[in-house]
């Protein structure tokens, strides 16, 4: 559900634009205040998703209303007058439409409003995907750890430590599961002992790397392995 509102002083205008909006189930009209001034307190009170914007109002126009806002949702200019397209659109408005306004053009404005905040669920679904977890064994334990968290992993003999933000986790594997297993966009084996998180370090020449603090060497037999793998972040 998309919370809209409406800040216009023509009552026309106001009213043709709630009747669209009502052949749109998705969509809600939460208020439709007659100034500029009267929106910020419903900005503050209420979830608004998209905005349709008069410019020419009493004691503030549309225009100075952008400026000043400072947590934007989507708007969309709904104007008798084309001479602010230019000031609208530097102010990165989703569509400028001139009165009378009529439905078809109001349904392309919400057709691309609907694709952008497609675009926009898809990258906040991708960020969680890549929020990746995985379960070791710690002693008697089963632990779980986010990929996010993870740092760098050192091999000793038949065990592994993971560090990470919080804490080490001791786990009897070897480092070459670890490699096979995890995300090679995210991690790069830099030698016999280590992998590091790509995204962690802070530092790095041709011959070691630094991660919070820690100066790990580079193999001879991973540089090149290691300097492709920063080629395409840096």
């Amino acid at each position: 559900m998309t919370n809209c509102l409406i800040i216009d002083d023509d009552p026309l205008a106001s009213k043709i634009l709630e009747t669209f909006l009502d052949k749109l189930p998705e969509m809600q009209l939460i208020a439709a205040p007659r100034s500029a001034i009267d929106a910020f307190k419903i900005l503050n009170d209420s979830q608004i998703d998209l905005i349709f914007l008069d410019i020419q109002m009493p004691d503030l126009s549309g225009i100075d209303f952008l400026r000043i806002l400072k947590k934007r949702p989507k708007v969309i200019i709904t104007t008798a007058y084309k001479d602010y397209a230019l000031e609208g659109f530097e102010l990165e408005v989703l569509d400028y439409l001139l009165k009378p306004i009529l439905l078809d053009i109001f349904m392309i404005a919400i057709n691309r409003y609907n694709k952008q905040n497609k675009k926009s669920r898809s990258k906040i679904k991708k960020k969680i995907d890549e929020m990746e977890v995985i379960y070791v064994k710690e002693g008697y334990k089963t632990v779980k750890i986010f990929v996010e968290n993870i740092l760098y992993l050192e091999s000793l003999r038949e065990y592994v430590i993971i560090n990470t933000k919080d804490r080490q986790i001791k786990t009897k594997q070897k480092i070459r599961f670890f490699e096979e297993e995890l995300n090679p966009q995210w991690f790069v084996r830099i030698n016999k002992s280590y992998i590091v998180s790509i995204h962690k370090v802070k530092s790095f020449s041709q011959n070691e790397i630094e991660v919070t603090g820690s100066s790990l060497p580079i193999g001879r037999n991973y540089k090149k392995s290691v300097m492709d793998a920063f080629s395409k972040l840096y």
